[in-house]
């Protein structure tokens, strides 16, 4: 495998932060847990880009998901139409596993009006190894970051059962497609 050729992507799930954030030139103290992720390598041109959706996943239990489905070129996910992924998973004690997924975008899309491009707002992630089908939700629809390849990078939270059992979760949701 090689940078020109692949794209590679890292995580730490569980950073805790603390600082200031300032809105209208007010300084507010900030605090609490964070996910940091790396992506690098070949991510394509702006003529045949690399095309992915990701739901990054904090479970109130104390697991991380990092849930991806590749979209291949020319091709656009449609609602209510799975999609094959896969889903590495780690335990609450470091474990990490790389597991079949899929993803359905249901419920509603925003467009952008800057790009022009649809996305999903609510995506159902199904991870059968795990017993686990979770729905992630933006938290509000416009959070595109657009450019030559806009990208989706919305905040959101996720809901459903993970082995068996209910959770929730702080959820991140990104697609380029």
């Amino acid at each position: 495998m090689s940078l020109t050729d692949n794209n590679y992507y890292f995580s730490l799930t569980h950073l805790q932060a603390k600082g200031t954030i300032t809105v209208g030139g007010k300084k507010y103290p900030v605090q609490g847990m964070t996910w940091m992720d790396h992506e690098y390598g070949a991510f394509g041109s702006a003529d045949h880009p690399v095309q992915w959706i990701l739901q990054d996943l904090q479970l109130a239990n104390g697991w991380s998901i990092s849930n991806v489905g590749s979209v291949a070129a020319g091709k656009t996910p449609q609602l209510d139409v799975p999609f094959t992924g896969y889903a590495n998973l780690e335990s609450p004690d470091g474990k990490m596993y790389l597991v079949a997924s899929s993803v359905t975008p249901t419920g509603s899309t925003w467009t952008s009006p800057q790009s022009g491009k649809t996305y999903f707002t609510t995506l159902n992630i199904n991870i059968p190894l795990f017993n686990a089908q979770i729905t992630a939700t933006s938290l509000m629809p416009s959070q595109e970051f657009p450019g030559s390849i806009s990208v989706y990078e919305g905040v959101g939270t996720a809901k459903g059962t993970f082995q068996g059992s209910p959770t929730t979760a702080k959820a991140w949701i990104e697609e380029t497609f």
